[in-house]
């Protein structure tokens, strides 16, 4: 038996939809093959056998995926054919979604639809969009309303005066921002969807002041007080004959205080006294304490409560003859000490000051003239010695090793000095210093030989007494 291979190749283009028929070749019979219903679209499966199969009979469309499988079965042995058709949803409407008709603050961008594709939403309020068909179906019209502006309110404690800073009531429309300030006090109440805000504010009630006397307060006045009554506060009448009371009253619920004042003693006159300087009444000023000879005293008696001032004066006797003053003979003298005697033949000396040379002054008496004296300091003799102060030597002690003691002097006028030793003169001296923290004790005996300090006998150790 001859076996003939038959290719059937069909395209059938319904909705972009391709499919292809390969019946088989049968040796015996007619092959199956397949009816206008292949790569047809359907929404339901197909059932009439003369548009599933040309030839054949149709097995039961069954659904795979999005495709309507069945055969078209040969008679004999010649071959079945596979056929198919594409399942198509029926048509749909768009269909709104929630955002349709609603009213919102800004524009919507999401529940646009609920089925189908939404298109770009135009407006400014009212906005406005669609939502596409499918397969067929129509579209939908869909909108949203805006919500007016609110513009902000201010609260009922806008335009109080209150003691602290507002903390509720602040706005009645909108949201209210930080209260700024410490008194006044300022916010704004923010619009809402567009609306404009608003701007708030508080006063802050004054502080409490407690009255205050002025300065008339505790005086001493001749006639009731009218002025100066009260630094703070208001004042009450001025009551009594004097002493005089009032009283400050405080203000914004300060508390109040009472004053006075005291009456003063009737006015006494200044008199001048009898002597040079003196007043029999009245308190004595502007005295010119004048004493000198050919000069007057001049001074104020002064009066008390108000009372006149007397203008006062007494001349001082006439001067004697002035004495002019003179050196003595100390002056212009070479003196190896300060002299003390000799120092003027006419006048008071002065103090004699340096440390050679030396100065002095005779002051005249009466109005006579000073002089000025000095003498000169002598020379040290042959062989003596200028030792200069503080001395310092060294000893061994069994606990610091070397010591060094050092003795305390001080020249006159306070301050470290010397001092002149005759030839052959001896001198002793202590320690009063040392390099130990627990202190020292020290002895020198010393003299002047021919011009040099020779030490003749030392000690130094430590400790602060002296050793046995």
């Amino acid at each position: 038996m001859r076996i003939h291979k038959h290719l059937y190749i069909a395209v059938i283009l319904a909705v972009s939809c391709f499919f292809l028929i390969m019946p088989e070749a049968s040796a015996t019979g007619r092959a199956g093959q397949c009816g206008p219903a292949n790569g047809a679209e359907y929404s339901a499966a197909p059932t009439k056998k003369t548009d599933m199969c040309r030839y054949g009979s149709p097995t039961t469309a069954t659904l795979s995926g999005s495709t309507y499988n069945w055969v078209c079965q040969g008679s004999g042995t010649s071959g079945n054919a596979n056929c198919s058709s594409v399942k198509c949803n029926p048509p749909e409407n768009g269909q709104c979604g929630s955002a349709n008709g609603t009213t919102v603050a800004s524009r919507p961008t999401s529940n646009l639809c609920s089925r189908g594709s939404a298109s770009a939403v135009s407006g400014s309020g009212p906005w406005n969009w669609s939502c596409d068909g499918q397969y067929g179906g129509s579209p939908a019209s869909c909108s949203a309303n805006r919500i007016p502006p609110v513009n902000g309110q201010c609260g009922s404690a806008n335009g109080t005066t209150v003691a602290s800073r507002p903390t509720s009531n602040l706005c009645s429309r909108g949201s209210a921002s930080a209260v700024s300030g410490s008194g006044p006090w300022n916010w704004s109440c923010a619009g809402q969807y567009g609306g404009s805000p608003t701007s708030c504010s508080a006063n802050k009630t004054p502080d409490p002041v407690n009255g205050q006397c002025g300065s008339a307060n505790g005086t001493t006045v001749a006639s009731a007080p009218s002025s100066n009554l009260c630094s703070r506060g208001s004042a009450s009448a001025v009551s009594g004959s004097g002493p005089w009371n009032w009283s400050c009253a405080g203000q914004n619920g300060g508390s109040s205080v009472s004053c006075s004042a005291n009456k003063a003693p009737d006015p006494v006159n200044g008199v001048c006294g009898s002597s040079a300087g003196s007043c029999s009444k009245g308190t004595k000023a502007n005295d010119n304490v004048a004493s000198s000879c050919g000069t007057t005293r001049t001074w104020q008696c002064r009066g008390s409560n108000g009372g006149n001032t007397a203008s006062c004066s007494k001349p001082n006797a006439a001067c004697p003859t002035p004495i002019n003053g003179s050196c003595g003979s100390s002056h212009n003298t070479t003196v190896s000490s300060k002299p003390t005697s000799n120092l003027c033949n006419k006048g008071n000396a002065s103090t004699v000051s340096g440390s050679g040379p030396w100065s002095w002054s005779c002051s005249g008496q009466n109005g006579g003239t000073t002089a000025s004296c000095n003498a000169e300091k002598a020379g040290p003799p042959p062989g003596s010695c200028t030792i200069m102060h503080p001395i310092g030597w060294d000893g061994p002690d069994r606990d610091y090793g070397n010591v060094h003691c050092a003795e305390y002097f001080l020249a006159p006028g306070g301050t470290p000095g010397k001092t002149i030793m005759s030839n052959g003169e001896t001198a002793f001296t202590t320690a009063r210093y040392c390099s130990t923290p627990r202190g020292c004790y020290g002895e020198m005996n010393y003299k002047c030989e021919n011009g040099r300090m020779v030490v003749i006998n030392s000690f130094c150790r430590g400790g602060m007494s002296a050793p046995f």
